[in-house]
C-alpha cells in the first residue's frame, strides 16, 4: 500500500506501506519509446510480407499481371 498519509492508520499483519517517488522519466523518454517501438513494428511488418511473398512464390502463385500475361500465351497456343 502506497505510504500517504492518509493510509498510514491502515495496519494489518499483511500490510506493507511502501513509500512513493516521483519518476526520473522525462517527455524525451516516452518519444525515444514511441520511436523504438515503431521501429520494431515496421520491422516486424516487413518480415512479415517478406515470409507471406516466400511463401506465395514457394506455392506457385504469380502476380496477377504475369498469370495474365500465362493465359494469354495458353490461348495463343489453344487457337492455333
Amino acid at each position: 500500500m502506497p505510504d500517504y498519509k492518509c493510509n498510514r492508520s491502515t495496519v494489518a499483519d499483511n500490510i506493507y506501506h511502501v513509500a512513493t517517488n516521483v519518476s526520473d522519466l522525462k517527455d524525451e523518454d516516452f518519444v525515444k519509446a514511441a520511436e523504438e517501438y515503431r521501429t520494431k513494428l515496421t520491422e516486424t511488418q516487413e518480415k512479415l510480407t517478406n515470409e507471406e511473398k516466400r511463401k506465395d512464390s514457394a506455392e506457385g502463385r504469380q502476380e496477377p499481371e504475369e498469370q495474365i500475361k500465362i493465359l494469354e500465351a495458353k490461348t495463343e497456343t489453344i487457337s492455333k
